[in-house]
């Protein structure tokens, strides 16, 4: 499973949500040790086990999958459509930001 991607990215999102193994077998209705396994990818989770994930931590499929890297599928046309709703002021602070990121992964 691509050097267990799937797990790594499971383990992110609960930790990050501050959960524990137990809580989240609880909200998908899955052993602890069920869990435990897909974390470690001992153990691939069903289609719908892993559609639950994506719902209970808003994040695409693909993302869990190690498809995408960014959380949430986000297109070009949603960001056009986000910045035409923005002012100039709005917009400079974004191109602003843009270009730290940029020079700070340089």
């Amino acid at each position: 499973m691509n050097n267990n991607i799937f797990g790594k990215r499971l383990k992110l999102l609960r930790e990050n949500s501050n959960m524990s193994r137990l809580e989240l077998s609880t909200q998908l209705n899955t052993s602890l040790s069920a869990i435990s396994q897909y974390e470690t990818g001992s153990r691939i989770p069903s289609d719908d086990i892993k559609i639950s994930i994506a719902k209970l931590f808003n994040v695409s499929l693909d993302y869990l999958m190690g498809l995408s890297s960014m959380p949430n599928d986000i297109n070009a046309n949603e960001i056009l459509n986000d910045l035409a709703d923005m002012n100039d002021n709005e917009i400079l602070e974004v191109i602003h930001f843009i270009q730290y990121i940029k020079s700070k992964h340089k």
